[in-house]
């Protein structure tokens, strides 16, 4: 018991000095102070803390996945719906063309050009194409006049040519024969080989039809008009009729049996869909021969289109009753 007794002894001392040498008791300032510093920091670590989870994590997940993910599959399967569409628009969008346009520029071509127009019932522009002069004649006031002309145009259902041959070409002025078949619409065919008399009009740039008769003359008897038989009968495919219209010297130059010969001319001539004469002038003519000049364009089945002017050399086979080329 003594021993615990002095045991304790020391302790107390040492728990005395700790109270005698210690910190003083602090002022109520001193309190107010660090309450104030404590109260200060708390709200920096809730400000921080608090405010930041609240608006960083609320816009994010209502706002920004839902428009993205609802606008993409929906205009993408539109796109795809019209694509088969133009495939197979164009069979039925492309019409064939039912006849060649004709120009008007051409004698031969102006008599396609003008019944053209009249089976497709365009009689202004038909009617147009009338001189005063031939109206006069055809088309008078007392015949009917414009009424009387669709009248009679109305009757008929269709016009088909079947051949143009220009006869005669000289400055503005053109007789031309044409073959054609009139379908009425009454069931009537009826097949006409009729001659016209065609006058150009410069400042329209095109062939009217004219009152004059045309001049009767058979279509080989001058130069001119040789080379207009010629080359009509090119296009009608009479090869066996324009090759005898070739001299022995023109064949020799120009159609030899080392160019081709007959079979050569045939296939050349065949791969031209038409020959067109814009003009055949008699340069010089006497003694049975003669030099013509001639404008052609070459319309080619591969579609390409030339032109050409050359000056042929004639001389009239009284053998043959005809002009022949020759080469001097």
């Amino acid at each position: 018991m003594k021993r615990i007794m002095l045991a304790l002894i020391p302790a107390l001392v040492f728990l005395s000095a700790c109270t005698l040498f210690g910190p003083s008791k602090p002022s109520v300032d001193v309190a107010e102070t660090s309450l104030a510093l404590t109260m200060t920091a708390y709200p920096s670590v809730t400000h921080t803390l608090l405010p930041s989870p609240t608006t960083t994590s609320l816009p994010s997940p209502t706002i920004t996945p839902l428009p993205s993910s609802t606008p993409s599959p929906l205009p993408s399967p539109t796109p795809t719906v019209p694509s088969p569409t133009p495939t197979n628009s164009p069979k039925p969008v492309i019409p064939p063309t039912a006849v060649p346009g004709w120009s008007p520029a051409y004698a031969d071509q102006f008599i396609r050009y003008y019944y053209q127009h009249i089976n497709a019932r365009d009689y202004a522009t038909t009617w147009s194409l009338l001189t005063n002069s031939f109206i006069a004649n055809n088309n008078s006031p007392a015949q009917g006049g414009y009424a009387g002309y669709i009248n009679f145009w109305n009757s008929v259902q269709r016009v088909d040519i079947t051949n143009v041959i220009v006869t005669g070409w000289v400055g503005n002025s053109a007789d031309v024969v044409v073959d054609m078949v009139y379908n009425y619409t009454n069931g009537s065919v009826v097949p006409v080989h009729q001659p016209f008399h065609l006058f150009y009009n410069t400042s329209r740039g095109t062939w009217m039809f004219d009152s004059q008769a045309p001049t009767a003359v058979t279509y080989t008897s001058t130069p001119d008009q040789f080379i207009y038989y010629y080359f009509n009968n090119l296009n009608l495919r009479n090869y066996g009729l324009t090759w005898s219209l070739l001299a022995d010297s023109f064949i020799a130059k120009n159609n030899s049996p080392a160019e081709g010969g007959y079979a050569g001319y045939v296939s050349f001539w065949n791969s031209v869909a038409r020959v067109d004469v814009t003009y055949a002038t008699i340069n010089s003519q006497g003694g049975g021969y003669a030099d013509v000049s001639v404008g052609l364009v070459f319309n080619y089945t591969s579609g390409i289109v030339t032109s050409s002017s050359p000056l042929y050399h004639l001389f009239y086979n009284s053998a043959l009753g005809n002009w022949q080329f020759y080469s001097p």
